[in-house]
């Protein structure tokens, strides 16, 4: 394509999509905030019923699915509810990139004829709306994922992860909005623009997920479909105050769904939820893998809910580590008030909390890079070239290409630094009172609260992980005190050049109203034991 094509072709786009918002679902725009209101995420009830506003700040899921199933709504008025509260949403933080409401709509009325016929409800999921990042086929709509010349191009076919969703009642209603190569942290592209952080529009709401992270925080949908290579369900969650899990590999199915570097084996990305709720977590993973995905998706392992895992990880005294910094960057003043609340509260709980010692993540972190930059940039370069947008700021230049063969050394340093990791895990029996090793770690998920846009520039928290496969969950704590985070932590010599670097722009005016999370971290495999020990911080922190 020419500049001008490729420009047009986004223009004939945003005119499709902006057609299917229904005038009535549309805050006017007299009525919409100025730039300078930062904070949106009290406006849409402004402009919603008592019961729409009800229904999509209800942040229990659990709750909402049986509210539908007892009939105390219908599975109509909450996917109204939530149309119009996305819709609204949209305006506000730019976060979605195709709308079917239409469908939705058709659909809900279609689940609540089944159980006023049938007196049952259709799947575990009956009737939940759910959004899903521009990665999921909706048969008969388009996925750009971002890319110009991906436009206008409509699925064949659901992606697998759909089809499941659907089967277990639940109703995709929105695709929201992610990075150019979908592989950064901050959410921008050339079709649909910069998604905005609802609690201060100054601010990132992370990436790569950034359109479901901005999304579920503003409560325009309760639960979101985001995917992970380098923390990016993690990070928009944790930006937004929001609940979200990174699973292990194939645990989730993905097969159908588009991506940049599909082909690449060796660090795969992983779909997994951002939620309003605990719950919401929960009800996902468990309806999905009990959907026997193993059937449809061949990579996915035959893995049904472990409920025994689950209950046992919830309950009694287990053994946590805290990683107060990962021997890179120290975090700043919010993150290291929300690490010391918890470990406080936990240990209040009758837990045991010891300290995590990094384990040399800075190599890891060149291992691990030198994998997903192995192509020296052909996949997404290729892309942008066939329409011929042009390559944002934010994205990174290029590594050179290496070879099979080098690739295959890196990947045997790689399985190297796996077992002393795992090795490092365990040893922590050395250092609990049960003389087992611990249960869980609890992690930043960045050294700051959501920044101000363009300064999301360090994975190293959570792209840890994804090189261990180890699964991890986010869940809110705090948020960003002015008073309370004011002075900066004097905590000796910079831990890194980078470290000092952060140190040195670190101001509580710069981060306003941002929530601060953190993170669970398991072992792989083990997401029924993570979200059982997350039940557990969270009671914790709640209660105590």
């Amino acid at each position: 394509m020419t500049i001008d094509n490729w420009k047009l072709a986004v223009e004939r786009k945003l005119q499709r999509r902006n057609a299917l918002f229904p005038k009535d679902y549309i805050i006017p725009a007299h009525q919409l905030p100025d730039r300078f209101t930062t904070d949106v995420t009290e406006i849409p009830k402004l402009h919603l019923s008592a019961l729409e506003t009800e229904i999509t700040e209800l942040d229990d899921c659990d709750r909402l699915l049986s509210n539908i199933a007892r009939g105390v709504w219908t599975a109509k008025q909450v996917m109204v509810a939530f149309c119009k509260r996305a819709t609204m949403a949209h305006q506000l933080v730019n976060c979605l990139n195709e709308v079917f409401f239409e469908s939705a709509l058709a659909r809900a009325d279609e689940l609540d004829n089944i159980l006023a016929t049938t007196g049952r409800t259709v799947g575990p999921l009956h009737g939940l709306p759910i959004s899903m990042k521009d990665q999921f086929c909706l048969k008969g709509h388009e996925t750009a994922c971002g890319y110009v010349h991906w436009l206008d191009q409509r699925n064949e076919e659901d992606s697998v992860l759909v089809q499941i969703l659907y089967q277990q009642g639940a109703i995709p209603f929105v695709s929201t909005n992610l990075p150019q190569s979908m592989h950064r942290v901050e959410t921008e592209n050339n079709i649909y623009g910069r998604t905005d952080n609802p609690f201060n529009r100054a601010l990132t709401c992370g990436g790569s997920s950034g359109g479901e992270g901005a999304l579920v925080g503003i409560r325009g949908s309760c639960v979101g479909v985001g995917t992970d290579l380098g923390g990016s369900i993690r990070v928009p969650a944790g930006f937004q105050g929001l609940y979200g899990l990174r699973p292990s590999f194939h645990r989730i199915p993905y097969y159908g769904a588009k991506n940049s570097l599909l082909g690449f084996e060796t660090l795969p990305s992983v779909a997994g939820p951002i939620s309003t709720s605990f719950s919401g977590l929960v009800n996902f993973t468990k309806a999905v893998v009990d959907a026997t995905p193993s059937l449809l998706d061949p990579e996915v392992l035959d893995m049904p809910w472990k409920e025994l895992k689950f209950a046992s990880a919830s309950t009694g005294p287990k053994a946590f580590a805290v990683m107060w910094n990962d021997g890179v960057v120290k975090p700043n003043p919010p993150i290291r008030r929300a690490l010391e609340e918890t470990v406080r509260k936990l240990r209040a709980a009758g837990h045991e909390v010891i300290d995590w010692v990094p384990c040399d993540y800075t190599y890891a972190g060149q291992i691990a890079y030198s994998l997903v930059t192995s192509d020296g940039g052909h996949d997404v370069r290729t892309a942008l070239e066939l329409s011929g947008e042009p390559k944002l700021p934010s994205l990174h230049k290029a590594s050179e290409m290496i070879s099979t063969y080098e690739e295959w050394q890196v990947n045997k340093r790689k399985l190297a630094y796996r077992k002393r990791h795992l090795d490092h895990w365990n040893a922590t029996s050395a250092r609990t009172s049960t003389g087992r090793p611990i249960d869980a770690i609890i992690s930043p998920i960045a050294p700051y609260a959501a920044p101000p846009h363009g300064e999301n520039t360090y994975v190293g928290y959570t792209a840890i992980w994804n090189f261990l496969d180890n699964v991890a969950a986010v869940f809110p704590v705090t948020k960003v005190d002015p008073v309370r985070d004011a002075v900066p932590i004097s905590t000796g010599e910079p831990l890194s050049e980078l470290d000092a670097i952060h140190a040195a722009s670190y101001s509580p005016q710069r981060y306003e109203n941002a929530p601060v999370s953190l993170q669970i971290i398991g072992r792989r495999q083990h997401e029924e034991e993570v979200l059982g020990l997350l039940k557990q911080v969270m009671t914790a922190i709640k209660c105590t």
